[in-house]
């Protein structure tokens, strides 16, 4: 079989002998497509086995079941491309079909088109723990023998699977401490391990439940090679569930356990009769406590609805621009490449590509600034650029030493970890001064200063998540006492809960039933209380707030418990009159950064003394300090752009582009591999795209946009 064939759909399509196609392939490493062609017509008549009555105005046939069809490229023998045919929205027939091949990268992305991270269904049962539907006792006296069940609403939740600590694959999930306002304008503290704790995914698990889904086998995934990845996680306080399996048993004591309700945990039940029929009096016949009632429970399980509400081309995209990510699909083998682009860039290998050139032609653009950005407005946490009033100093503890005041503008510099702090009041009083960081995911830019139309911006959806140090105060006042403070680092969450911790209410009020044997009117009078951080308005809600807050498209990184958080000062401790300040990293940590506020690396095993950056480990601010305000050598390069984009960066700002006409046959261009570095003649780079038209008698010159330093 000599020159270009065509099957669609496991079948040869028939061409006419001056039929030609024109290819483009680009890398994937700077592209977002990959092999596709210029549109081409296919004849319709003797095609029809294929193509059936497509063009008939009464068939059954229609462009749906057309497009997407299975298509493979085949010159002289040999399959040179596999992908599918795309056709126009409106399609008029003559006696061609009008198509579109594409390949690679374009098929993969074509396919996942409008398919949100909510559609993707878990590969595994992950079981969360298990609900307490109700409580059962039984009243027998002479006349009666009642069995008595109350169903607690909602049910209450024993989480016995949580996590903070495990990375993936390990778990598929972690549970982070969230602080929350309250009602007397102070935070709340909800521990990760706690009652319908919300279910944060790990990145890499959506992705492997993703290509699981997509029957994409996975050849190869560098993301691991980063420590720090297998613990990059969606945050969210919801915990969506579903019931699985049989009620059983649980013993009232397990559902005192601290972890569980609490030892304040009481369910009180009064059954009274009326004395007088009719009249408002009752008496009590009988009281059941905590103890008395037997508990029916049942499993419950996690289900997709906790992955978040983001389309996954978005989700993709983001990786690509935040991480380097590069997502390489092979159409033929239906498999794909997980990799970072610094990996390729950082390799000196060159590989020679023996080919004649027939013409050079080098190509020039108007130098453009690139700006990285997280794309978020209004947020001085974000974009926060106003450094008129700064102060620096020395580190974190030396801030806190100066005092919350509410009229504070001050920046706050923190020269050993490049830091910004400023002080926060109530947007509505003016008071409860707070600190907290300013500045920290601002935008990064290469190539100076320019107009809004010169630059090229590269947007990060995702937000990290927001870090209160809730304690912050507590632990200068303790540690200048001599004791020692616990430094307490939580997710932020703006939805308000009661300050009250103790949750009281009535299940069943009111008059219910009638005496089997004889006609007095009973009365239940049912008590459910105990302790809860999450307590929240019963009459005005249906459930916690919690639970349908909605976090948005919102990332962290679970730290796992690390040593205990403190801080232990020593006076006059070498006996010269210095004193020493003693402090580890934060427990049950979730976090945007790889240190804490007092500059302490997290450490994953509780004994690491911390105190310089780990290759695995990387923050999601894009840069560590401001520009003229830099940090200590050991924290500069924590940052996104230093662990991941730095080499890319300077690739894009630096590269020149030479377009090269050459001669090559259909096998060395079946061997080309986008992802290797190439000498052409007296030219070294990359290939960016390669072009070139093929028919029933062959190939025609090659056109190659090479990129180079």
């Amino acid at each position: 079989m000599k020159g270009l064939q065509i099957k669609i759909n496991s079948q040869w399509v028939k061409l006419s002998e001056d039929f030609s196609i024109t290819l483009e392939q680009s890398n994937p490493l700077f592209n977002d497509q990959g092999t596709f062609s210029f549109p081409f017509e296919i004849p319709l008549e003797p095609n029809r086995e294929i193509f059936k009555n497509i063009a008939d105005p009464w068939g059954d046939i229609n462009l749906k079941d057309i497009d997407r069809m299975p298509a493979e490229l085949w010159v002289d023998g040999v399959m040179i491309y596999r992908g599918v045919i795309e056709t126009d929205d409106e399609v008029e027939f003559e006696d061609t079909l009008p198509v579109t091949f594409i390949s690679g990268n374009s098929d993969f992305m074509a396919h996942i088109e409008g398919m949100n991270a909510r559609d993707i269904p878990l590969d595994r049962e992950i079981k969360l723990g298990y609900r307490v539907k109700s409580a059962s006792t039984q009243y027998s006296n002479t006349d009666d023998n009642l069995f008595i069940t109350i169903y607690l609403n909602d049910g209450v939740m024993n989480y016995t699977e949580s996590n903070e600590s495990d990375p993936y694959p390990i778990k598929p999930y972690c549970n982070v401490r969230v602080c929350t306002p309250n009602d007397a304008g102070s935070y709340n503290i909800l521990e990760p391990r706690r009652p319908y704790s919300g279910v944060c995914f790990y990145v890499m698990y959506l992705l492997d439940c993703f290509f699981k889904y997509l029957n994409i086998g996975v050849q190869k995934n560098d993301l691991s090679t980063m420590e720090d990845m297998c613990r990059l996680a969606f945050f969210s306080t919801q915990c969506h569930t579903e019931e699985k399996g049989d009620s059983f048993s649980v013993s009232w004591t397990d559902i005192m356990m601290n972890n569980f309700m609490g030892s304040s945990f009481s369910l009180h039940y009064d059954l009274k009769y009326n004395v007088i029929p009719g009249a408002n009096s009752y008496r009590t016949i009988a009281t059941f406590l905590t103890q008395n009632f037997s508990y029916s429970a049942v499993n419950v399980f996690a289900t997709n609805q906790n992955f978040p509400d983001v389309e996954m081309e978005d989700l993709i995209e983001d990786l690509q621009n935040a991480f380097g990510i590069r997502f390489l699909y092979d159409s033929a083998k239906n498999t794909m490449d997980v990799i970072y682009i610094k990996d390729i860039l950082k390799s000196d290998e060159t590989s020679i590509l023996d080919v004649e050139i027939v013409g050079m032609q080098l190509k020039k653009s108007k130098e453009k600034t690139i700006r990285l950005t997280y794309g978020q407005e209004d947020d001085t946490a974000f974009n926060y650029d106003d450094y008129s009033n700064v102060k620096e100093k020395n580190n974190y503890m030396e801030i806190l030493q100066q005092g919350q005041a509410s009229n504070d503008t001050t920046c706050y510099q923190d020269k050993l970890t490049g830091n910004s702090y400023r002080i926060k009041v109530d947007e509505n009083t003016g008071g409860n001064p707070s600190l907290f960081e300013v500045g920290g995911f601002r935008d990064y830019l290469i190539g100076g200063t320019s107009t809004e139309e010169e630059e090229d911006e590269i947007s990060i959806n995702f937000a990290p998540v927001m870090i209160n140090d809730v304690n912050g105060q507590t632990v200068v006042s303790e540690a200048m006492s001599g004791k020692e403070g616990q430094q307490i680092l939580a997710v932020f969450a703006d939805q308000e809960l009661l300050s009250e911790r103790n949750a009281s209410f009535s299940l069943i009020p009111g008059i219910l039933g009638v005496a089997p044997s004889h006609m007095m009117r009973y009365k239940h009078e049912i008590t459910l209380s105990y302790l809860s951080d999450e307590n929240y308005d019963k009459e005005s809600a249906e459930e916690s707030p919690m639970r349908t807050y909605d976090a948005g498209y919102c990332l962290g990184i679970m730290r796992g418990p690390g040593s205990e958080s403190g801080i232990d000062y020593t006076e006059n401790y070498d006996g010269e009159g210095n004193d020493s300040w003693v402090h580890t990293v934060a427990n049950s940590a979730f976090t945007a950064d790889s240190c804490d506020n007092f500059g302490r690396f997290f450490d994953y095993n509780g004994t690491e003394q911390g105190g310089v950056d780990q290759p695995g480990r990387f923050s999601l601010k894009l840069v560590a300090g401001k520009d003229k305000y830099p940090a200590s050598q050991a924290y500069q390069d924590r940052g996104l752009v230093s662990k991941f984009l730095s080499e890319y960066l300077y690739f894009l700002y630096n590269r020149k582009t030479v377009i090269l006409t050459v001669r090559m046959t259909i096998s060395q261009i079946a061997g080309l591999d986008m992802l290797k570095r190439y000498q052409i003649g007296n030219y070294v780079g990359f290939i960016n795209k390669l072009s070139y038209s093929i028919g029933r008698s062959g190939i025609t010159e090659v056109t190659i946009e090479l990129y180079t330093i």
